[in-house]
């Protein structure tokens, strides 16, 4: 998915220490500690297996519980998401801000 641990992480809203024990936590089969909202995109994820990292971020954005995902959590992932500069970032920019 060309997708950084420490992105996912930002934009999950968690440290990356603890992306890399829910990692290990899915992989061992220990999912009842695993935070509902990660649990379901680790879910998402396996079924896509292919999907983009683009795809993965609007999935983060877009289906994720509402009451989770406020709109100040969206502009810091657009922020961030627009430091990148990449012709990929560009394009996830331009989706992300239709959807605001």
């Amino acid at each position: 998915m060309d997708i950084k641990i420490s992105e996912l992480a930002t934009y999950l809203n968690i440290s990356r220490p603890t992306l890399y024990r829910y990692i290990e936590l899915y992989d061992s089969g220990h999912t009842k500690e695993i935070n509902r909202q990660v649990l379901k995109l680790f879910k998402f994820i396996e079924k896509n297996k292919f999907a983009s990292k683009n795809k993965v971020i609007k999935y983060i954005l877009n289906d994720f519980d509402a009451n989770e995902r406020t709109s100040k959590d969206k502009e810091e992932i657009i922020a961030i998401v627009n430091e990148m500069n990449t012709k990929q970032a560009k394009e996830l920019l331009k989706l992300l801000k239709g959807e605001l």
